[in-house]
């Protein structure tokens, strides 16, 4: 019987760590996108904040908007992102 190797055991612990974590984390959405100059990005997206409205039947999830505005290279990488809470709470619908 071949001997487990700890290093592999090791990484996919961490591989599933990780994965656990991402997926507690609310998915960002892109809702839009804009240069504002000529090495300055600007994007906006929404997060589920986790706050519902409406009775069970007409239950809605209503969601964050951040803006992250980046810096842009000559190769259109973005470098040095900053994201700004700009509305708490928003009903989808209303974006």
């Amino acid at each position: 019987m071949k001997a487990r190797n700890p290093i592999m055991k090791s990484f996919v612990l961490v591989g599933l760590t990780a994965l656990a974590a991402v997926g507690c984390a609310p998915p960002k959405v892109l809702v839009g996108h804009t240069y504002a100059s000529s090495d300055k990005s600007i994007q906006t997206i929404i997060v589920k904040s986790g706050a519902t409205v409406g009775s069970d039947k007409d239950k809605k999830s209503l969601f964050d908007v951040y803006m992250r505005v980046c810096d842009q290279d000559a190769s259109n990488g973005t470098a040095a992102c900053k994201d700004t809470l700009i509305l708490e709470n928003v009903n989808p619908d209303s974006i």
